[in-house]
């Protein structure tokens, strides 16, 4: 063989695996991912991330600033916060907020000596990252979220 066909199938051999590295890029680019995470593991972060954010939250009224975790805990003994009932006044705040974070299905409860005495949205089958324990006057309350829709 000459030099010159020599070199011909060497640029070959060279466009072939270009082409070939080309294809297993553009084969892989536009598969749908295997990535760790799925959605709904994320969601489970965020509805997690939700409840202890949640129960942090202060909400001020006036001149009233209380946490969230508190006024549950108003409300679990029919208190009231800001001239109305603790839990009704949770229901407005809260409500919007969870809405505005982008979940729109979703039912949130709170529960006190195997009573849901708080409650917001109404769904029965979602995704639910558990419990956040919420302790106040050696007393044992339990928070829950569920996400049905986003």
């Amino acid at each position: 063989m000459k030099k010159g066909q020599i070199e011909m199938i060497g640029l070959v051999l060279v466009v072939l695996l270009l082409l070939v590295g080309a294809l297993f890029y553009l084969r892989f680019s536009f598969s749908p991912s295997t990535s760790v995470s799925s959605p709904s593991d994320l969601d489970v972060v965020r509805a997690s991330n939700l409840l202890v954010a949640l129960s942090h939250l202060s909400l001020s009224c006036k001149e009233e600033r209380e946490e969230v975790s508190s006024l549950l805990v108003r409300c679990a003994h029919g208190e009231s916060f800001c001239g109305v009932s603790s839990c009704s006044y949770l229901e407005e705040q809260l409500d919007p907020l969870i809405r505005g974070l982008g979940f729109r299905d979703y039912f949130f409860w709170v529960v006190f000596e195997d009573d849901t005495f708080f409650h917001l949205g109404a769904c029965s089958l979602g995704i639910e990252p558990g419990t956040y324990t919420l302790f106040a006057e050696n007393e044992r309350y339990e928070a829950h979220f569920r996400i049905c829709e986003l």
